[in-house]
């Protein structure tokens, strides 16, 4: 092989070498544009992750309030409880109360009233019978009043019975 073909061989394979540094050059370039295609898309996905944490941290806050207002109406719904355990034993202790004074106006008072009037009526004939002019309608209006009292009881007994029944 001569100078000259020697020559023009290497002058083919630099050839040959230059379309390929030209063609390297063009997948640089192309491989340069994804890398900033992919920086740009980082950059926005950086961004919607900021946005994302920052709707996270907004998020939490909003949750810490309402488990704070969570436990706020459990506490008054604990008080409320309390409140309603203590009205229930009132009511209770009253209801109690009021049975016990019906039983004793009704068992007692009632009847020591009646013996009282009916007893009455005996002084009051005796002290007719004693002084004729003396007058039972004093003693009759008391006995009347105490029926009076006697029947109202019973219908409201049966009125209660009543409403019972419906």
């Amino acid at each position: 092989m001569t100078d000259s073909q020697k020559l023009d061989f290497l002058l083919q394979k630099m050839n040959q070498i230059d379309t390929k540094v030209d063609k390297l050059d063009g997948r640089i370039d192309r491989l340069d544009t994804s890398m900033e295609q992919l920086d740009n898309r980082m950059e926005q996905f950086d961004t919607r992750m900021e946005q994302f944490d920052s709707r996270m941290e907004q998020f939490d806050s909003r949750m810490r309030q309402l488990d704070s207002r969570m436990e706020q109406f459990d506490s008054r719904m604990e008080q409320l409880d309390n409140r309603m355990e203590q009205l229930d034993s009132r009511v209770e202790q009253l209801d109690s109360r009021a049975t016990k004074i019906e039983l004793h106006l009704e068992n007692e008072t009632d009847k020591n009233i009646q013996l009282l009037a009916e007893n009455h009526i005996e002084l009051i004939n005796k002290l007719n019978q004693a002084i004729p002019i003396a007058d039972k309608n004093l003693v009759y209006e008391v006995k009347v009043n105490h029926l009076i009292g006697e029947v109202n009881k019973l219908k409201e007994d049966v009125e209660i019975l009543k409403k019972k029944s419906a």
